[in-house]
């Protein structure tokens, strides 16, 4: 799929929007250099960065603002530039306006954090729109009032705004099996033992808060479980450690990976509260099934009767393996 001829006018936002795990960072490989990569994700820039270094593409990263890096590369744009908006300048040089197009990641968190968690997310938008700059915005998940306020732009910030939708707020990869839970949460914390001790499953847990991440790590300790956590502010440290241990069962975290970093593959995926955002919801659903097997989800979406049936009834067997071991 070509995009590049839309990215050719001045003052242009154009969203591509595709399903989580689509490959949409692959297609920026055929985007005509020089190009700026911005994450609002620094483990995610660094991830970027080296995918492209092993590739052979001529890039540089920003890992603080006016660093040699950019001199050289606002002296002469070549290659790709990879930048978080901490790094990146708000004012670009009118060569690197017009020669570069700058390529927006994971573009919903642009108008999400940058409401109150991280203002300088839409502070550098707005400035870098009011430059002129032709930007690329990447995503999955654009909810219906961003997509709002994304179009209201072409009153006051944008001469030009494409969106092109392949599928927004859907699956790549469905569930082979949704479980909902409702509010039974003890029931859940029980499959979650279930699978990782008595099947030797993998999966992924998406905590609400530190204090459960920090409990079930523990939990998983004593049992000898091979598992992995991370909070935000833990991302890149957790990347690392990751490429150490492949052989990881399970991984704790809050919401912190639930955007872009590579994880292995999961044969089940549980989230024990109910997010505020359904784009939160597909973020984290999605991280199972990334290379197209097939994988469980567990959530606390509300339940029919049926449904409930069905956990109860599974609930009593794990409840009964476990006294049987008492």
């Amino acid at each position: 799929m070509k995009i590049q001829p839309l990215l050719q006018m001045r003052s242009s936002l154009t969203i591509f929007i595709a399903p989580p795990a689509w490959g949409k960072t692959s297609l920026l490989l055929e985007l005509d250099a020089p190009w700026i990569f911005v994450s609002p994700l620094r483990a995610l820039a660094e991830e970027f960065a080296q995918r492209l270094t092993q590739l052979n593409r001529k890039v540089r990263i920003l890992r603080k603002r006016n660093d040699h890096a950019w001199v050289e590369f606002a002296k002469n744009p070549q290659g790709i530039l990879v930048a978080t908006p901490e790094t990146l300048p708000s004012h670009l040089p009118a060569k690197v306006i017009s020669e570069c197009v700058l390529v927006l990641d994971e573009f919903h968190l642009f108008q999400t954090w940058g409401e109150e968690f991280r203002p300088l997310l839409r502070e550098q938008l707005y400035a870098w729109a009011n430059l002129g700059a032709r930007i690329l915005g990447l995503s999955a998940t654009i909810e219906v009032d961003q997509m709002s306020e994304i179009k209201a732009w072409l009153a006051h910030g944008f001469d030009f705004i494409f969106i092109i939708d392949l599928g927004n707020m859907r699956f790549k990869n469905a569930p082979e099996k949704i479980y909902r839970y409702g509010k039974n949460l003890l029931a859940m914390k029980r499959r979650i033992y279930w699978e990782s001790k008595v099947t030797r499953s993998k999966g992924i847990i998406f905590c609400k808060t530190r204090h459960q991440v920090k409990h079930w790590i523990h939990w998983f300790s004593s049992q000898r479980l091979n598992a992995l956590a991370c909070v935000g502010g833990q991302v890149e440290g957790f990347r690392l450690e990751l490429e150490n241990n492949q052989n990881v069962q399970w991984i704790i975290t809050t919401s912190a990976l639930s955007h872009g970093v590579n994880l292995p593959s999961f044969d089940h995926v549980f989230i024990d509260h109910r997010p505020n955002l359904e784009s939160m919801w597909i973020q984290m659903a999605a991280r199972g099934g990334r290379k197209g097997e097939k994988f469980y989800l567990h959530c606390m979406d509300k339940s029919q009767i049926a449904e409930k049936i069905k956990i109860w009834c599974f609930d009593v067997l794990v409840r009964t393996h476990l006294y049987l071991k008492m």
